[in-house]
């Protein structure tokens, strides 16, 4: 019953909405009709009725509209990603027109908005987007641009939707492979045999859901036929040595201005330790001089180093004695320091890079 009057209610409204246009319009008919110069008030009166359409019109389309949005666990800065963005019409009436986009500037759609032509009532619809972060550590899009300009862009109206979706921003792996970068601190390539002690070990493994990229040789078809979901495994490597690698975070050590080489050097420490435990199989500990310590026994556990490169920033000296307690003798095989000194290196190789 409160269905039917619901639709008969706008059936009345839509009837009245037709009437009103023609009442308007038979109203300058007779305007034009019957008072000299007539036409010129016709044209007045319609360009009056276009500029109200202008302003009423977004006013109406952006209410009862929601969005969220599903993200990654991890991104990687400045790089392009993928995400799902899910917008919703709660009102009664059909909304259209409609643009969304990000209201933080580090974080943006690419392209900046994604464009709704139409959204019935009640309407949810998903669709996959593309984005990037532009600032590492924690974050997102903050809250999401809903606005409308329709139908002649004369007026905008604009309408904030807080969204709470959040990824984790890890530096961006440096542009010369991590062996390369190895190189540069005497470690060369590992050797057949070094690369047969680092294979993966099939007797010891941990489970996650199928992302992509994953090899199919990997999937647990038992459980994933159990699960209803695929379910791969990850395999880990076997030991072969150890390395430590030093990232210097103490703000005293960086002049003021240095945010930027500070980025540049954690991305090379970063792909240094991508290296050191993919490539070499190590056991990699990671110290910061304002920074817990973390160890990465297996290829599983990168995602811990991206986690631990996302958020370390420059700090003030720490009153926790075992942050920064790190010798290169912590090391049997390898040690590895990052610093300001490193980061200026970088910058001066690049220049020469570019010059020839």
């Amino acid at each position: 019953m409160n269905f039917g009057i619901i639709h008969m209610a706008s059936r009345l409204g839509r009837f009245a909405r037709l009437a009103f246009i023609v009442l308007w319009l038979g109203v300058l008919y007779l305007i034009a009709s019957n008072i000299q110069a007539g036409w010129l008030f016709v044209v007045i009166a319609l360009f009056v009725m276009v500029a109200a359409v202008s302003v009423f019109f977004p006013m109406a389309m952006v209410r009862g509209v929601s969005a969220a949005m599903e993200l990654p666990r991890h991104t990687e800065r400045g790089a392009v990603c993928s995400a799902t963005l899910t917008v919703a019409n709660r009102a009664r009436a059909r909304r259209a027109m409609i643009r969304i986009e990000c209201a933080n500037p580090d974080f943006q759609f690419v392209p900046r908005g994604v464009f709704f032509t139409v959204l019935d009532p009640g309407e949810t619809r998903s669709v996959p987007v593309r984005y990037v972060c532009a600032r590492r550590g924690s974050g997102g899009p903050g809250a999401f641009v809903i606005s409308c300009a329709a139908p002649l862009g004369i007026f905008s109206v604009r309408r904030l939707a807080v969204s709470d979706a959040e990824t984790l921003t890890h530096p961006r792996l440096a542009p010369s492979p991590g062996r390369e970068l190895l190189k540069e601190y005497g470690l060369h390539d590992p050797g057949p045999a070094q690369r047969r002690l680092s294979a993966p070990d099939p007797y010891h493994y941990t489970l996650r859901e199928y992302s992509a990229g994953d090899s199919l040789r990997d999937i647990h078809w038992k459980l994933t036929a159990r699960m209803g979901a695929p379910i791969v495994r990850v395999r880990e490597r076997k030991i072969t040595g150890r390395a430590s690698v030093l990232i210097d975070n103490l703000r005293a050590s960086w002049p003021p201005d240095a945010e930027q080489q500070f980025e540049a050097m954690l991305e090379r420490g970063l792909a240094a330790v991508r290296a050191l435990l993919f490539d070499f199989g190590y056991t990699v500990t990671v110290h910061g001089t304002a920074a817990p310590a973390i160890t990465l026994q297996s290829e599983a556990e990168w995602e811990r180093a991206l986690e631990w490169f996302a958020l370390t920033e420059l700090r003030e000296r720490p009153g926790v004695s075992e942050y920064g307690q790190w010798t290169p003798a912590d090391a049997a095989d390898v040690s590895m320091c990052f610093g300001v000194t490193d980061s200026a290196h970088a910058a001066d190789k690049a220049q020469r890079d570019a010059m020839n």
